[in-house]
């Protein structure tokens, strides 16, 4: 007979693999049928770092979370593996803030990092980085469009500085 955990671990891999069905944005690995633990990739355009008012941006983002033995009832860990300059994530914290409760889902959570991970969300006024949440605000005081996910924006033109690519 399953286990109210395992049968919640077996939703939460059916919920993924629901959400990464047809979806260029997120993928993942996990082992099993119930895992413990997802390796999540993330593919929209962050902003790796700032450099002398240049803007290194990286493509792909890559997130662990493992689930404790109290979940749901307390939240996954999340490890941000890869480097991003954002206000809520200093590798390899991440901050969600409040976002987690029991009935929120894996799945749910990787949209809510990939809408960090490509700055259309992020809060400026409790940051783990704080000279990312100043960039971003001195950005926003300008007027200036910070989200990146926009392919038409992926070349810089919504910032009033200098960009380089990353090319690994």
């Amino acid at each position: 007979m399953e286990t109210p955990r395992d049968r919640r671990l077996r939703l939460e891999r059916e919920r993924m693999n629901a959400l990464v069905e047809g979806n260029r944005k997120i993928t993942y690995d996990a082992e099993g049928a119930r895992p413990i633990e997802y390796r999540v990739k993330l593919h929209g355009r962050g902003i790796e770092s700032v450099e002398d008012g240049t803007i290194i941006y990286r493509d792909e983002h890559h997130v662990r979370i493992r689930l404790t033995p109290e979940f749901p009832l307390d939240s996954p860990v999340v490890v941000w593996v890869t480097k991003l300059y954002h206000p809520n994530i200093v590798p390899p914290r991440a901050c969600l803030g409040d976002h987690w409760y029991p009935g929120w889902s894996i799945a749910q959570m990787c949209e809510a990092l990939y809408e960090m991970a490509v700055y259309n969300t992020f809060n400026i006024y409790d940051p783990l980085n704080k000279e990312a949440a100043k960039w971003v605000e001195e950005r926003m005081d300008r007027g200036e469009t910070i989200s990146l996910d926009n392919p038409a924006s992926a070349d810089g033109s919504d910032f009033d500085i200098k960009v380089a690519h990353r090319t690994d």
